[in-house]
């Protein structure tokens, strides 16, 4: 049965390339809702000038940049969006903004600022044009027609430098638009506009005069059809084409003859276009073949020139062919590509390029080669031998065991010799020579070697790989034999194998030749090397390397380059070796392989790898960095790419003559033109298609977390300001959209790296994470085919703020705290400075007071006098006689000092009850220090009333004195606290604190001495009052700094006895 439905195909194939046809097998690439649209039917398509493409739907307006889909829908509580979710056309005037045809009402989009105007009648007052709009066209000159529902039509030119607006009256007049005239379509012809009517009638407008230049109503008299939309197009023969339900017209331009499609393509030569298509839309590119989009029909494409056609429908088993039979508008762009609008299948594109992806469906094709002649010899997994004409794209011969001498139909390696021979090796079927015919090189006869287990000859009918080397000789891998190399004149096998030679195995994979002339042979370990002179075997293994964390493991093909590059393709992917530098890198599918199994591995003519994996075929394009080291850029391609869907073969890959590369699988075969795929230098310039901060979408004009980012589109201000925190993504597109865009760029961060980075082929974004704070331009390029950098660069200047805390306004801050700091801290130093010398000062004072009150008081006790017995003083008189004069104890009367000799001073006491708290808050109260000491004088009491026996007079000057002698000896700023207490129900307390300099402990012996000066009472007298009062006062030293003195007293005077009651 599977024999039966190959050869079915093959009858197919003879059929289907029965006539050669010089258009292309056209491979188209599909875009629908899962990539992103909003819905699967369209309206129509459009490319602006900034290379964005338009697609609209009834649901929602798409912007595509070849990566991914960006959606406009309409919000009623959002005027800046679009008036209605249903688009049916776009236009782009001269200023770049886009007008949108939305059923009955048109919206402007202003593509700066991403947001609509819905009343499109504003914007034309703006230039000009008062009008109520009905219906809009802008034409490739951009120039804007409008015509008014009742006025006029109406045509503002705006690159005019004078009469900017020309009107085309309504009326009935020759030159004037008659109003009964509704308007189905339009069209350029030439630098004039036509528009066909909803009943047929051409109507042809000319601008610049502002009339109506003709009328034709051939149309309308023959067709019949009233009230139906007329679909109108113009070719670049200015020839008119206009489609109405199942008609199409055809005004030739030259004759202005009127045909039936039909009639015009069989009067240029054209036969057999199927009738009754249902046509949709046209075009005529600019291989002046004409496109018909259908309804149900697919897409017919006519070859005016070469007067042949193509019939194109989807076909639900090759992901390649149009994704519908109903194609409701063809949209031709300046890059010659062609988009296609479905009726339920989203879009379809249609590049020329992509023909030179060829996919044959012949089977299971597991090996290839070509002959002499051009002809592939293709050997199957199950149908033995195919020939086949690459030139007539057909089978022209098939060998099998049946009609042939082979031994099987399982073939699973090739190699065609230097004498014209072909060598295929079989899965227990042996080796088979295929000696072809002088007269007609497709037929061949085929001779086969079985093993016989015998010195000499074949060890094992598995033969896997075959190659030949410079003097003749075949050399092939066995599945379980070894190596071995057959001598054609001597008809003798020579045999390497785990027995005899060092040889890792007995099942070998792969045969290949290196630079120096060894042939390479793939095993379960690496490979080994084989002179073929010498015969001499060596094992050969990759050494292991800390970026490569994997072991390949066996090996299914390695080659070497003409770099001297070592490819080793294996399970995990291929290991490139540099034998030179010992520069490894793994390549899988991380890296844009399409799987990491690899099958096979080759050079093609312009020194670039192909690697096949089990579903894709990658170029691999090695690029030496200055370091030495290599990078690599890889373009996969898959059946989305016009390739078979199914899985491919290991070994089936072969470089043609021409350079093509044919690949075998189980769909059929594969044939690649690298010359037509490789990339000419890119002339396509980067887009800053969008931004993301943490996976979001930044709108342009919305707040994001409470700040707008983006006041204008990012490829038009080229300029963002983020916070040092954010994670941001640059999405990145080109200005040639294409679906399934696998272009890749390279960028570099100028102020944070000078290295140029490459974005993989699946992910063309830029992604950030915490830059440091500073400016940074962000330039990027894309990649040309061969790797190296485009020349054009797009550039983005990114400014990335600080914390808060790392901001210039907090800098200054922290300069001026820093200089304020500095300068309190001076003012600090100096004042406690001033203070210390101030206490030292004051100490000193202390402490010559107290030593002249001492010796003072010596000297009166030993009775010295101003004079001396002889009349005159000695020296230690003399300076004694100083402390004297110094301690102002005598004057210049010559008193004898003897009269003033300190007693204990004795106190009259007039004592009466009185409330101590009241009387002490009041001397605080009163109490007046110097000015210049700006001292603090607090009082405090937990007591509200304390009745205290004693004498006012005698207690104020004790206090007062405590408090003089408190200001004395301390600093400026200090603080007096005096605080009344009463400890136990007998006595009271009085403590007088300071926070001055304090008192020394070997001067506190000597405070209370009898001393007294000029400035008053001194502590003697203190405490002599005290005393009197039958209390006590002591001093001690503050916590805080300075002294307490405290005063206790009785509550009642002990000198007054109760009385005694006589009985």
């Amino acid at each position: 049965m599977k024999k039966l439905i190959t050869l079915c195909l093959f009858a197919v194939g003879l059929n289907a390339t029965a006539q050669t046809s010089l258009i292309p097998d056209m491979k188209f690439r599909r875009l629908d809702t899962p990539e992103g649209l909003s819905s699967s039917q369209i309206n129509n398509i459009f490319r602006d000038s900034r290379g964005y493409v338009w697609i609209s739907t009834p649901y929602g307006l798409n912007r595509y940049d070849g990566y991914r889909v960006k959606t406009f829908y309409s919000n009623l509580r959002d005027t800046t969006t679009m008036r209605d979710n249903y688009c049916d056309r776009v236009y782009e005037a001269d200023d770049g903004k886009l007008w949108m045809r939305q059923g009955m009402g048109y919206c402007v989009y202003d593509p700066v600022t991403e947001t609509f105007e819905r009343k499109a009648s504003r914007v034309l007052a703006k230039l000009g044009m008062n009008c109520n709009v009905e219906w809009l066209y802008i034409d490739s000159k951009k120039n804007i027609w409008v015509k008014d529902f009742e006025k006029a039509i109406y045509c503002y030119h705006p690159q005019a430098k004078k009469n900017k607006i020309t009107t085309i009256k309504m009326g009935y007049g020759t030159t004037e638009f008659s109003p009964n005239f509704g308007i189905s379509t339009v069209a350029e012809y030439g630098d004039k506009l036509l528009v066909v009517t909803n009943n047929g009638e051409l109507v042809c407008l000319n601008g610049e005069k502002g009339e109506v230049e003709w009328v034709d109503r051939w149309m309308y008299e023959t067709s019949g059809i009233d009230s139906q939309e007329y679909r109108l197009y113009v070719d670049k023969d200015m020839n008119i084409w206009c489609n109405v339900l199942a008609l199409v017209f055809v005004q030739e331009h030259k004759t202005k003859k009127w045909y039936t499609m039909l009639d015009y393509l069989a009067a240029k030569g054209v036969e057999g276009v199927p009738a009754g298509l249902q046509v949709w839309s046209m075009i005529v590119d600019k291989d002046d073949c004409l496109w018909l989009g259908c309804d149900h029909d697919g897409l017919v494409v006519v070859d005016m020139k070469n007067k042949q056609w193509k019939q194109f429908l989807n076909n639900k088993h090759d992901e390649a062919s149009l994704s519908d039979n109903t194609l409701r508008t063809l949209y031709l762009d300046n890059r010659n590509t062609v988009w296609i609008g479905t009726y339920k299948n989203g879009v379809n594109q249609y590049i020329p390029g992509v023909s030179s992806l060829k996919s044959v469906e012949l089977g299971d094709i597991t090996t290839a080669c070509e002959d002499k002649y051009g002809n592939y010899w293709l050997g199957t997994n199950d149908v033995g031998i195919l020939v086949y004409n690459p030139k007539t794209n057909e089978v022209v011969n098939h060998f099998t065991k049946d009609n042939s001498g082979l031994a099987n139909n399982i073939i699973v390696g090739s190699w065609p010799a230097k004498d014209g021979t072909i060598w295929f090796g079989s899965y227990n079927g042996g080796l088979s020579h295929a000696v072809l015919s002088p007269s007609d090189h497709t037929q061949a006869t085929i001779y086969n070697i079985q093993a016989t287990g015998k010195p000499g000859e074949l060890a094992n009918n598995s033969v896997w790989a075959l190659n030949e080397d410079k003097w003749g000789r075949l050399w092939l891998s066995t599945l379980g034999g070894g190596l071995q190399m057959f001598d054609p004149k001597t008809k003798k096998f020579t045999t390497w194998n785990s027995k005899n030679t060092v040889i890792p195995g007995d099942y070998l994979n792969s045969l290949s030749w290196n630079k120096k002339g060894w042939l390479m042979v793939g095993s379960s370990y690496y490979y080994s090397l084989v002179n073929p002179v010498s015969r001499k075997l060596i094992n050969q293994a990759i050494p292991e390397n800390p970026e490569v964390p994997v072991s390949p493991g066996s090996t299914n093909y390695v080659i070497e380059d003409s770099r001297g590059l070592i490819w080793h393709g294996s399970n995990i992917g291929i290991i490139v070796y540099d034998q030179k530098t010992k520069f490894q890198a793994l390549l899988d599918m991380t890296d844009g392989l399409m799987g990491s199994s690899v099958n096979s591995i080759l050079e093609d003519k312009k020194h670039n790898i192909w690697a096949v994996t089990d579903h894709g075929i990658s170029r691999i394009v090695p690029q030496q960095q200055e370091d030495g080291t290599w990078h690599f850029s890889i373009r996969s391609y898959g059946s989305a790419d016009g390739l078979q869907k199914a899985t491919y073969n290991q070994r089936s890959m072969w470089l043609t003559r021409d350079g093509k590369v044919l690949v075998g699988g189980q769909g059929g075969l594969d044939i690649i033109d690298p010359s037509l795929l490789q990339d000419k230098r890119s002339d396509e310039r980067p887009i800053f298609s969008g931004l993301q901060i943490f996976d979001q979408d930044v709108q342009v004009g919305r707040e994001f977390k409470g700040r707008v980012i983006l006041d204008e589109a990012l490829d038009v201000c080229r300029s963002i300001t983020l916070k040092y925190n954010d994670q941001f993504t640059i999405q990145l597109a080109t200005n040639k959209v294409a679906v399934n865009n696998r272009k890749r760029f390279a960028y570099k961060l100028a102020g944070f790296n000078d290295n140029w980075v490459r974005t993989s082929s699946l992910n063309p974004n830029i992604t950030y994470n915490s830059l440091r704070a500073g400016s940074y331009t962000l330039c990027v390029r894309i990649l040309n085919g061969d790797g190296t950098l485009g020349e054009e660069e797009s550039q983005l200047e990114i400014t990335i703020l600080p914390p808060l805390y790392r901001t210039r306004w907090m800098i200054l801050l922290y300069m001026l705290i820093i200089a304020g700091g500095a300068w309190l801290w001076r003012k600090w130093f100096l004042k406690k400075h001033a203070e210390k010398e101030e206490v030292y000062a004051l100490a000193r004072e202390q402490e010559k007071r107290q030593w002249m009150s001492e010796m003072r008081t010596q000297m009166l006790k030993e009775g010295y006098t101003l004079k001396s017995k002889d009349g005159a003083p000695s020296q230690a008189e003399e300076e004694k006689i100083e402390v004297f004069h110094e301690s102002e104890l005598v004057d210049d009367t010559g008193i004898d000092p003897k009269s003033r000799v300190p007693e204990m001073p004795k106190v009259e006491l007039h004592r009466s009850v009185q409330d101590l708290v009241t009387f002490l808050k009041d001397i605080c109260d009163n109490y007046k220090a110097p000015a210049e000491k700006r001292m603090k004088f607090l009082f405090n009491s937990s007591f509200e009333k304390i009745d205290l026996y004693f004498d006012a007079d005698n207690m104020k000057n004790v206090i007062e004195t405590l408090l003089n002698n408190a200001v004395k000896f301390s600093l400026s700023g200090s603080k007096v606290q005096v605080t009344a207490l009463k400890p136990s129900a007998e006595r009271a307390a009085i403590l007088v604190a300071d926070t001055g300099i304090g008192i020394k402990e070997e001067l506190k012996e000597h405070l209370f001495d009898p001393f007294v000066d000029d400035e008053g009472i001194g502590l003697d007298r203190v405490k002599a009052v005290v005393e009197a009062h039958h209390g006590t006062i002591s001093v001690t030293d503050n916590p805080g700094g300075g002294s307490v003195f405290t005063i206790s007293l009785p509550v009642e005077d002990p000198e007054v006895e109760d009385a005694v009651i006589i009985e």
